[in-house]
């Protein structure tokens, strides 16, 4: 069992932020300050998944606000006796029942039962437990929030005669916990110890000699002291625990945000599962991981080049160390010769490859046909952006290395920009790009974190997307669509690429030559009901078909079916690379 459900998982990613931004503004002044932010940890709980979701105490509604924003297509029921909160809650939830904690009649069906300090309150939580977990799907999780009843915090306040109110019910500590969901049946897969904050946690220290002289062990049984609540998940049925240990590339200029929509925000919602253990960490820093036996353990190499030296060495001690291999690519290995040069060992010297287009599969199944496709996806969605009465249209142009692409378009860019003052020409990453433009109406951001850029396409019209028709370019993804089409710009995009998926016209515009080019950028600028019609068309696309929520599920179900076929995955990779079986 996994002690701690956030190893590896970043506490600010950007999905849940934005997600959690987006949460805070259905706040009134009134609700009381615990309650005006959602509980991070408690979110990072529910399944990403989880397509109905019912959480019992659920306050102001924030914690399925943010759920709501990572998963659009979900529902969202909560159960709040409180009106004040309750009818806050209805503002993003779909619906607020004002039932009591074992009153609460679950949605029959539901994926995720989420118990938000309620169960402290039960007079029979063992029966409410098994009552509302029987109405779970196959798969249902429970997510519960409770409090340590032997944290210093409450026994500080207990002898100072200093609580809010009357004692509840119930007073849980870890080993009755443990008790109570075995008591209902059910399996918990993570438990996760939040601590007290360094002040409460130094008063507790102080209690230490009390427990000598009550004739205990202070590092035992002062350890509870310094734990304020605790956090699980649970089901009716065991899971298989995975590891599944990420090793990405040391970020370079403009490779955080690969990084970022590859791995990491993945990783964040397939750490939502339970019995699901995350590790990150970067090439230069990998050390296998012990787990018990028997657990299921994945090393996933991000765009790592193996050579037949060290590469061939470091995939025998992954393999001895009980990992099967997953490689991940996003771009033509082509462009990086070493590869060929040594043998293509980072195609074929791993198990199964996972890239992000059909065209690029196809490509790498000449070295390895276990390919899996996973798109890339959005991870959340900040909330709709308020229509702008005035102000100059804003043209976006964020990339790397792409002088090849856009040096073509450059002339008629600057014939349709050249003196207008309705424009304001936004650019990331591109200082060449930015300094043949011909308008002082321009802004430059050089590299720049992921949020960064999202906040300045946010605040754009038009996001120009050129690519030149090249072996390269053709086997991208179209990312930068989505990312454009989930923040409200409208793609102004070649064919290469993002034809396979823009509806031109209604999800955003190709242009197949200059000529285009100009007219339809033209009409981009003058024309607000025609940005405003596109960019609606494609982020409800990106809604329906593009939410990392939506996804991320069936690459779970892959790595699993992986870890079934071990044996003969193994067989395939000697047949192909005998020597990362050499001693």
């Amino acid at each position: 069992m996994a002690e701690d459900v956030m190893e590896g998982v970043a506490t600010d990613a950007p999905g849940q932020a934005a997600a959690a931004a987006k949460a805070r503004r259905v706040i009134a002044p009134a609700v009381p300050a615990a309650l005006a932010r959602p509980d991070g940890n408690l979110i990072r709980l529910v399944p990403r998944g989880a397509r109905l979701v019912a959480e019992i105490g659920c306050g102001a509604g924030l914690q399925g606000a943010v759920h709501k924003g990572l998963n659009p297509g979900s529902r969202y029921v909560g159960f709040e006796t409180r009106p004040e909160l309750a009818e806050i809650a209805r503002r993003s939830l779909d619906r607020v029942e004002p039932a009591g904690a074992e009153q609460a009649e679950v949605p029959e069906g539901a994926d995720c039962l989420v118990y938000n300090h309620v169960l402290e309150q039960m007079g029979d939580p063992v029966a409410a437990l098994r009552r509302q977990t029987a109405r779970l799907g196959p798969d249902g999780v429970v997510v519960a929030a409770i409090a340590n009843a032997q944290s210093a915090e409450a026994i500080i306040a207990l002898l100072g005669d200093r609580m809010s109110g009357p004692l509840p019910p119930r007073a849980y500590t870890r080993r009755s916990i443990l008790a109570l969901f075995a008591a209902a049946g059910l399996t918990i897969h993570d438990l996760h110890e939040e601590p007290l904050e360094a002040e409460a946690a130094r008063r507790g220290e102080l209690l230490h000699p009390l427990l000598s002289d009550g004739g205990l062990d202070p590092a035992e049984a002062g350890r509870p002291l310094g734990i304020r609540r605790f956090l699980l998940r649970a089901s009716r049925r065991p899971r298989e625990p995975l590891l599944l240990h990420n090793v990405t590339l040391v970020p370079g200029p403009g490779q955080s945000q690969v990084i970022e929509i590859r791995v990491r925000q993945p990783m964040e919602f397939l750490a939502s599962y339970p019995g699901i253990e995350v590790v990150r960490e970067s090439f230069r820093e990998i050390a296998p991981r012990q787990r018990p036996e028997g657990m299921g353990k994945i090393c996933i190499l991000q765009r790592i080049i193996l050579n037949r030296d060290w590469g061939a060495k470091l995939v025998r001690e992954l393999r001895r160390a009980g990992y099967l291999l997953v490689a991940e690519w996003d771009d033509d290995p082509d462009h990086w010769p070493s590869i060929a040069e040594n043998g293509h060992l980072a195609l074929k010297g791993v198990h199964a490859l996972q890239v992000s287009t059909p065209a690029l599969a196809e490509k790498v199944a000449a070295f390895n046909p276990e390919v899996a496709v996973f798109a890339n996806q959005i991870a959340s969605l900040p909330p709709p952006r308020a229509a702008r009465a005035e102000g100059p249209v804003t043209f976006f142009f964020g990339a790397m290395n792409r002088e090849r692409d856009w040096a073509p378009y450059m002339s008629t860019l600057n014939q349709v920009l050249r003196g207008r003052t309705d424009v304001a020409v936004q650019v990331v990453h591109d200082q060449r790009f930015f300094d043949a433009l011909e308008t002082e109406a321009r802004t430059f951001t050089p590299n720049c974190p992921t949020e960064e850029y999202y906040r300045l396409l946010g605040q754009s019209d038009i996001s120009f997307m050129p690519l030149a028709d090249t072996p390269f370019n053709r086997l991208k993804s179209d990312l930068k669509f989505i990312e454009a089409a989930s923040r409200g710009a409208v793609a102004l995009a070649s064919p290469v690429v993002y034809q396979d998926t823009i509806v031109d016209g209604r999800t955003g515009l190709i242009f197949r030559d200059a000529g285009e080019l100009r007219e339809k950028l033209t009409a981009l600028i003058e024309q607000a009901e025609l940005r405003r019609s596109i960019a609606a068309g494609a982020a409800s696309y990106v809604r329906e078909h593009r939410m990392l929520s939506q996804h991320a599920p069936l690459r779970l179900k892959w790595y699993r079916t992986l870890l079934q076929h071990r044996d003969w995955l193994d067989q395939a990779l000697r047949q192909r690379c005998p020597e990362v079986f050499a001693d």
